[in-house]
């Protein structure tokens, strides 16, 4: 019998470090993104750029742990894309102890998605549970690891579930469309989910006793927080960071 042969060695993409340890330059794409803008309660039509709530969401599907946070520092546009009409059949409330195929229960709403999108953003990671930068760049450290070898959480997406996403390191002289210049108006930042026991939503949440991360079930208020007059000049949106402070405070992080 001859030799064995060679076990095949799994290719593993090379990206130079980044000008700051706890930065993280990340180039996401897909054919399709729906970021739902919540004035129009009606029907769902996207905002034309992403949220940086949902850019973090997307980050959290490649490395999610609740020690680790993400905050987006800049938005870029690469390709602003066009936009597609669809008709979908919804779920009118939670499912609950009825069968999802009542007739209260369907409804039929249009959605205006986005087509062909591709987005630069700049990402900073952060240590929750009072844990110092060290801990910030082992987690950043992992981020990155794992966006070079492909590997995920769980399905990336670009604002719902629908919209499956690309996502990689970009490189470090990526820049977005320079011709892009929007006046968006009011841009949902997040959603921060206020304690209160008396809320209309049980959230699971987590706390950091003894040592260790647990976690909890909690009732919780939704309180949206926006951008205000958010405006992309060329090609880049700058995040306001004080709005993550905000959050912080009105869910106890702080």
């Amino acid at each position: 019998m001859g030799p064995a042969p060679a076990r095949p060695t799994r290719s593993v993409l090379t990206h130079p470090p980044p000008l700051d340890g706890l930065d993280v330059l990340i180039r996401t794409w897909g054919p399709l993104a729906l970021f739902t803008r919540p004035d129009l309660r009606v029907q769902r039509v996207s905002y034309p750029i992403p949220t940086p709530s949902a850019l973090s969401g997307l980050v959290s599907c490649v490395y999610w742990k609740p020690e680790a946070e993400y905050r987006v520092q800049r938005i870029g546009i690469v390709k602003a894309g066009g936009t597609m009409q669809v008709m979908r059949n919804e779920l009118g409330d939670r499912q609950g102890e009825r069968p999802p195929d009542e007739a209260p229960m369907r409804q039929q709403r249009n959605s205006v998605f986005l087509t062909d999108v591709e987005y630069l953003m700049h990402l900073r990671v952060f240590a929750r549970f009072g844990r110092g930068p060290a801990e910030a760049m082992k987690h950043a450290n992992i981020l990155r690891d794992r966006l070079t070898r492909g590997q995920r959480f769980r399905t990336p997406y670009l604002g719902t579930r629908e919209c499956t996403a690309h996502i990689e390191l970009a490189a470090l002289d990526a820049q977005p469309d320079g011709t892009i210049h929007l006046d968006v108006g009011p841009l949902l930042f997040a959603q921060a989910f206020v304690p209160d026991p008396d809320g209309p939503i049980a959230a699971r949440a987590h706390r950091h006793q003894r040592g260790q991360t647990q976690g909890v079930v909690r009732r919780v208020t939704p309180v949206p927080l926006y951008i205000q007059d958010a405006q992309v000049r060329n090609g880049w949106l700058d995040v306001p960071q004080d709005l993550y402070r905000r959050v912080n405070l009105l869910e106890g992080r702080a």
